[in-house]
């Protein structure tokens, strides 16, 4: 299986979701490990328990049993049973309590056979937004989106932040909600961003602003169009900004892509040494 795995040019896209229905059905034994089984076992064990590598699917398939033992419920027996209790947990209409709350720092792919966007440069404002929360998610951050009804790559905003309002203490920040996207720890920095691709620059960076009681850093991301750097370094020269200039910074959609590629490339290192 390890040499399976690590031969890219066959093993692409097929992980423990595409094969073990196959297994299963030549041998119960070999039980379903899909994204909602990781994703329930994940939460009922409050850790990293499991994944989709078939390398380890062996060593997963008894910490699955061993869980289930432990819980103590005859009906889970079952296979069908325990895989349609998964479905349950992991179902938005059903309460999604094995997704509500993921492991921060992890993660987060589309189940085999799902139809899954290409990673590439944000082209827009919601596609920027959308990779400024996912690499929240990867740092271990809590994440707040002002707009969690928007779209981007086939998603809603909504749907990959953590947190649904601003976090209690940054509350009294005027128009804190209408900030496009707020990492949070209980431990600051905070972390506060505004993307800009419209002739609102000021505005932007006035959002931002009304959070200086705290000690947050902000950020304007934007295309990589020059006009728009000279803008944020036109406006920073200005009051009240320049007084708290070292505050603000400014990146660029290719610049954020770029900081995405490589966290997401930590992370995955991260899981596969520390066995997470």
């Amino acid at each position: 299986m390890i040499a399976f795995e690590e031969n890219r040019s066959v093993s692409r896209g097929i992980k423990a979701g595409f094969i073990t229905p196959t297994l299963y059905f030549l041998t119960p034994q070999f039980r379903i490990v899909n994204k909602k089984t990781i994703d329930t076992i994940n939460f009922l064990l409050d850790r990293n328990a499991i994944g989709r590598d078939l390398s380890h699917y062996k060593e997963y398939l008894e910490i699955i049993n061993q869980a289930l033992e432990e819980l103590g419920i005859p009906l889970f027996k079952n296979a069908d049973v325990f895989d349609a209790f998964c479905h349950w947990m992991c179902n938005e209409s059903f309460g999604g309590y094995a997704r509500s709350e993921k492991p921060l720092g992890t993660i987060d792919e589309e189940e085999e056979g799902s139809p899954k966007f290409e990673e590439i440069e944000p082209q827009n404002h919601w596609e920027a937004i959308y990779y400024i929360v996912k690499l929240g998610n990867l740092l271990s951050y809590k994440t707040y989106v002002a707009d969690p009804s928007k779209r981007a790559f086939e998603k809603k905003l909504g749907e990959i932040a953590t947190l649904t309002e601003v976090p209690p203490i940054l509350t009294s920040a005027p128009e804190i909600s209408r900030v496009d996207v707020i990492w949070y720890r209980p431990t600051p920095p905070f972390f506060l961003f505004e993307v800009e691709d419209k002739s609102t620059m000021r505005e932007a960076l006035h959002r931002l602003y009304n959070a200086m009681a705290f000690d947050a850093r902000f950020f304007v991301v934007s295309p990589p169009h020059s006009h728009y750097r000279d803008k944020f370094k036109k406006w920073l020269t200005t009051a009240p900004f320049k007084e708290f200039e070292e505050r603000y910074n400014f990146h660029t959609y290719s610049e954020l892509f770029n900081f995405y590629k490589e966290v997401k490339k930590f992370t995955l290192m991260r899981e596969q040494f520390l066995r997470l």
